[in-house]
């Protein structure tokens, strides 16, 4: 087959796919261009997970191109915490140009808790859902068109996941509430948005309903050139800096640089910017490549042991309240930077672990 051919084949499944016409066609470049223009928009200052980006730049063309006000299917946006998920979803919505509603996983228990919190945001936006009347016996009402964002998502509760298959299936769309009183909600003009940051807790059949988008962790220089944006007169080595202090978390990096924006208004004439960093890093009670006292002495005790340590032990022997509190706030970057590993025989100091701590004992005579 020609190259023409394959052209012309793909410009007929084109003309399919957006239920348009070979004259309407005509002007599909310049439409192209119009959206093309609200997502550079929508976009701009976004850093990292380029292809989530892409992904979702790619949903909302074809949903705009169709004329539609949802995207195609719901999202699911997993990764670690302060990669971006909320933020996206926040962009969707204003693409879209769509009320949003963000619903914090612990705080819904019920379908009733959150028809309640979407009336809210209904009434809020001086919206109203529209009477389709009775079907098979129920008052039913649409929705009007929103984003609703479900955070955490994985602290859902597993009756309620299962409560909510139907409204996030593209065949249904619909969700049944007894109280106040007995109603159908149908959600076909609704987009939602699930945010985790634990996938294995949401379950299968709701995964299966989802286009799972997984993002990663920032890296240095992208946390750093976050700050940069915000920040300009912070040059990009001590941003590096900033970034390294903040785990790589955008929010506490970029909190960070308010500290030190602070400091400077407040500092001596003869200090410079890089003392001023380096000493609110140092008053934040971490080392300045994001160390603190805590990683510390989970490292020591992984190195006196000489051994892997179990979890059990190590949360007992760092007095923690819960493993969560190891396995989700601790360890994370520990093992992002190498420092630390998993084995199957439990916890273990790496040789970048080992070095880690003698650079700290030197920093420590040093000062």
């Amino acid at each position: 087959m020609s190259n023409r051919s394959k052209k012309t084949d793909l410009q007929a499944v084109q003309l399919s796919l957006l239920n348009i016409t070979e004259e309407q066609a005509l002007d599909l470049q310049d439409v192209k261009a119009t959206i093309d223009a609200e997502l550079d928009d929508a976009f701009d200052g976004f850093v990292g997970n380029e292809g989530a980006v892409q992904r979702l730049r790619t949903m909302i063309k074809a949903a705009k191109l169709r004329s539609d006000i949802k995207l195609s299917r719901v999202i699911l946006l997993s990764g670690p915490a302060s990669v971006g998920k909320t933020e996206l979803a926040g962009r969707v919505a204003r693409v879209l140009k769509l009320p949003f509603l963000m619903v914090d996983g612990t705080s819904v228990k019920t379908r009733e808790q959150l028809a309640s919190m979407i009336d809210e945001a209904i009434d809020g936006n001086a919206l109203s859902p529209q009477s389709m009347g009775k079907i098979g016996g129920i008052i039913t009402l649409r929705l009007p068109p929103m984003v609703i964002l479900i955070d955490e998502f994985h602290l859902v509760s597993a009756p309620l996941q299962e409560a909510l298959l139907t409204v996030t299936d593209a065949n249904n769309r619909t969700m049944i509430v007894e109280r106040p009183i007995r109603r159908r909600l149908n959600a076909e003009q609704v987009t939602f948005i699930l945010a985790t940051t634990m996938e294995s807790k949401v379950t299968n059949a709701l995964l299966t309903r989802c286009d799972k988008m997984e993002l990663r962790r920032y890296d240095r220089d992208e946390v750093a050139q976050i700050v940069q944006r915000m920040h300009s007169h912070i040059n990009f080595s001590l941003c590096q800096m900033i970034a390294d202090a903040s785990r790589f978390t955008p929010r506490e990096a970029l909190q960070i640089a308010v500290n030190i924006n602070d400091a400077i208004a407040v500092a001596d004439a003869h200090q410079t910017i890089e003392e001023v960093v380096r000493a609110v890093i140092r008053s934040r009670g971490s080392y300045l490549n994001g160390i603190t006292q805590r990683d510390v002495t989970l490292m020591r005790l992984l190195a006196d042991a000489g051994r892997p340590m179990s979890l059990t032990a190590l949360v007992g022997s760092l007095h923690l309240n819960t493993p969560l509190e190891l396995t989700e706030v601790i360890e994370p970057y520990l093992l992002y930077r190498r420092w630390i590993a998993v084995t199957s025989k439990g916890r273990e100091i790496t040789r970048d672990g080992r070095d880690m701590l003698r650079h700290i004992d030197e920093f420590e005579r040093g000062r």
